[in-house]
């Protein structure tokens, strides 16, 4: 796409054609304040920018009914025409695919018609969408032609920014759209990669809701939630449920235990029928065991006396065996004496044991257990409200309309999406390994860029920084330098002159990307507005750095040349310098576009 007229309808009917050259470097030059600026506006705005910021109300747009821009694409002329900003309806365009100029445009196609058609016409169709999504920019959504207008479009407030080289990347709309096709616009990603990556981003998503499916996936109960609810309630009154934990049990947990309720034949089976029996039994057996340890502990000092008493009678033999010489001695009288002296000495034993391994301080700590397990017991059996103890014909009817109701349920099974999730994966592995050669390829491209930047640095080298290497920063889009060792941020780089070098460095360098490698929706034309500039003061007098701006110059009429061999390529040229300027430095592809505007002639012509 090159542009061939800007065409201007004025309130006072006077239509201004300012015709272009294909392939060449068109100047449209003059004086501060005559509306020079406002043309890249107008270019932006009459090819379907939602904005007309830059439009000069006062000295352009208050005098216009019509803004529009002629321009050629796969060899047809084309025409599109927009209302005035100042106007109530901006929104009215004007259309023809024949290139054919009116006397005064009408309305008579729908902006959103005419993005389709252009899209069309650059090569794009419905298949190519945004991989990844954004703020602005939803994932899915499709490519449009705007997407790479900002690659061709330097105002002048961008030309000598330090901190980025596209005009309005502070609009993020904008700067998404630039981010998210900025690898089409350099080759690195074609139609068939970007259909690709869209592919796999969907994929994605997909494998993302069947995993968490998979993961959450249970048995549901189908307008029957209420019914298992109530049921279950009642089955916990009933005595029919061993445990209610509600706010820990899924509706799936409480309909297997009414389940098992179900199938109850006979009461016995019923684990909470008889608790309380159960319990009160298990009660009776620890109090009498409690009863009979009481009883011992208070005997006990009764036994000890009895056992003294023992020991005493059996005194006649110790006194036997300590006169043995002084008796006559049978067999059997000693070892009668020896049997009493033994027992005497066991009693002794028992008398004086005491400590934790004594018998009465093993029996109070069993006395102490079966009191806490009593209280336990106790507690648990004062649960039970004897007013509420269901009757056994009463659970046997809830047990067979429970049984019933159950039948009734109908249960939507557990999901399984192992298959599904498998066959996502290995789709997604497919489509992968096809871009993985693209991602190197995408690497491969950067590096091409930064060695046309470099090239063409080497015929407008930065001041202080003349043997630097660029390095274009994709993620912030800007141009750093690795400079003595070190990393010079684009911000960093000094003066005005050197940040208009790297802007045009940088786009040149792009442009020739994209010519080389025949990217079809990349328009071939670029618009500089004043390069110039860093070389007029404050006043407007030329610095003693002006013939700086001649570099720049000659780099912009050599890339005229070198792009004639891929198809051609379009500048055009917002200045304040004379015509003679570029005569005299014999700039072959330098044109006038109309004729200079100074003193009272501008982009609005005023009759006199």
């Amino acid at each position: 796409m090159q542009i061939t007229n800007i065409l201007i309808w004025q309130n006072d009917n006077i239509l201004r054609n300012f015709e272009l050259e294909e392939n060449k470097v068109n100047v449209i030059t003059g004086d501060s304040g005559t509306g020079k600026s406002s043309i890249l506006a107008i270019i932006d705005y009459c090819l379907l920018s939602s904005s007309s910021d830059g439009i000069s109300k006062t000295n352009v747009d208050n005098y216009v009914s019509w803004y529009g821009v002629r321009f050629k694409i796969n060899e047809n002329h084309l025409i599109i025409c927009r209302k005035a900003t100042h106007l109530e309806d901006d929104g009215l365009v004007y259309f023809d695919k024949n290139g054919k100029i009116p006397s005064h445009p009408e309305n008579n196609i729908k902006i959103d018609s005419l993005k389709n058609q252009l899209n069309y016409e650059f090569g794009i169709n419905s298949s190519l969408k945004i991989p990844y999504g954004g703020s602005t920019i939803q994932q899915g959504s499709k490519v449009s032609f705007r997407y790479f207008i900002p690659h061709c479009l330097i105002s002048q407030s961008t030309l000598t920014s330090d901190e980025h080289l596209y005009w309005r990347i502070s609009d993020l709309k904008i700067k998404e759209r630039i981010d998210r096709t900025f690898d089409m616009s350099v080759g690195s990603e074609n139609a068939e990669t970007m259909i690709i990556r869209t592919r796999i981003e969907e994929l994605q998503k997909k494998l993302a809701r069947l995993e968490y499916k998979q993961s959450s996936s249970q048995e549901s109960y189908l307008n029957f939630e209420d019914e298992i609810e109530s049921l279950y309630t009642i089955s916990y009154r009933l005595g029919l449920m061993e445990e209610r934990k509600n706010s820990q049990l899924t509706i799936a947990d409480k309909f297997n235990s009414l389940k098992t309720v179900s199938k109850y034949k006979d009461l016995d089976e019923i684990p909470k029928v008889n608790e309380k029996a159960r319990l009160e039994k298990e009660l009776f057996l620890l109090k009498s065991e409690l009863k009979s340890i009481n009883e011992f502990i208070r005997n006990s000092d009764e036994y000890k006396k009895s056992l003294k008493e023992g020991q005493d009678s059996l005194l006649i033999a110790k006194y036997l065996d300590e006169n043995y010489n002084q008796i006559i001695y049978s067999k059997n009288i000693y070892d009668i004496v020896s049997s009493l002296l033994s027992q005497s000495l066991e009693i002794k034993k028992s008398i004086t044991q005491k400590g934790s391994n004594s018998l009465i301080s093993k029996t109070k700590e069993k006395k102490k257990e079966l009191e806490i397990n009593i209280k336990k017991i106790q507690n648990r059996i004062n649960e039970f409200n004897p007013n509420e103890k269901p009757s056994s014909s009463e659970i046997y009817r809830f047990i067979g309309h429970l049984g019933a109701e159950i039948n009734r349920v109908n249960i939507n099974p557990k999901q399984d999406f192992t298959d599904d999730i498998e066959k996502i994966n290995n789709q997604i592995e497919s489509l992968s390994s096809k871009t993985n050669d693209n991602d190197i390829y995408k690497a491969f491209t950067i590096n091409t860029l930064n060695d046309n930047i470099k090239n063409i640095l080497t015929r407008m080298p930065l001041k202080g920084f003349e043997h630097a290497i660029p390095m274009f920063n994709k993620s912030r889009k800007t141009v750093d330098l690795i400079n003595k060792g070190q990393v010079e941020k684009m911000i960093d780089i000094g003066s005005a002159s050197n940040f208009m070098y790297i802007h045009v460095a940088y786009f040149l360098a792009l442009h020739q990307l994209a010519r080389e490698r025949t990217i079809a929706w990349m328009p071939k034309f670029l618009v500089i507005d004043q390069p110039s500039t860093p070389y007029f003061s404050t006043n407007g007098k030329k610095s003693n750095d002006f013939d700086s701006l001649d570099a720049a110059l000659h780099e912009l009429n050599l890339f005229i040349d070198s792009m004639k061999i891929h198809g051609g390529f379009q500048i055009i040229l917002l200045e304040h310098i004379e015509e003679k300027y570029w005569l005299d430095r014999k700039l072959h592809n330098f044109r006038l576009v109309d004729k200079e505007f100074r003193k009272d002639y501008g982009l609005i012509h005023h009759a006199k």
